[in-house]
């Protein structure tokens, strides 16, 4: 029996949530995403100028030893009926090197300046975006009126 990877089981279960939502629930998340999406950046940004640095998530190759199999045995037989063993313990795990990625999160300091006029037009951005925002979710509730 072949087993799903976890990324199709993910994208399988995200599916199914998405399925569960009203029409109401899609016509207001589909109408807000940029809005949202806005005032999550706003946050962000305050958030870093706050602290003075902003997390940045990276991805990052490491390297590790790793058990990769028995370690080969050395042939030291001789005429006196030596077994041909290894005498320094040549049933050990043998070691290699194996690499992999670890995410980590890094501090990287803010020009404060700079973000600062980012935040400026984002909030005036969302200004802009409150009225057509406001209309489109009314209109969502027009059609969609038995579920409010």
């Amino acid at each position: 029996m072949r087993q799903m990877k976890p990324q199709a089981l993910g994208l399988f279960g995200l599916l199914a949530l998405a399925a569960c939502a009203t029409p109401l629930d899609r016509c207001l998340n589909r109408e807000t995403r940029t809005y949202r999406m806005t005032q999550s950046r706003v946050a962000t940004l305050e958030q870093d100028i706050a602290r003075g640095y902003s997390l940045v998530e990276e991805d990052v190759s490491r390297t590790r030893w790793v058990p990769c199999g028995p370690r080969p045995r050395r042939e030291t037989g001789d005429k006196k009926g030596n077994d041909g063993r290894d005498k320094r313990g040549g049933g050990r795990a043998r070691l290699c090197l194996e690499d992999y990625d670890v995410t980590i999160t890094r501090r990287v300091r803010v020009d404060t300046e700079i973000a600062e006029a980012e935040l400026g037009v984002l909030r005036s951005r969302l200004k802009k975006l409150r009225a057509p925002t406001e209309a489109a979710m009314a209109q969502c509730r027009v059609e969609f009126p038995a579920e409010s």
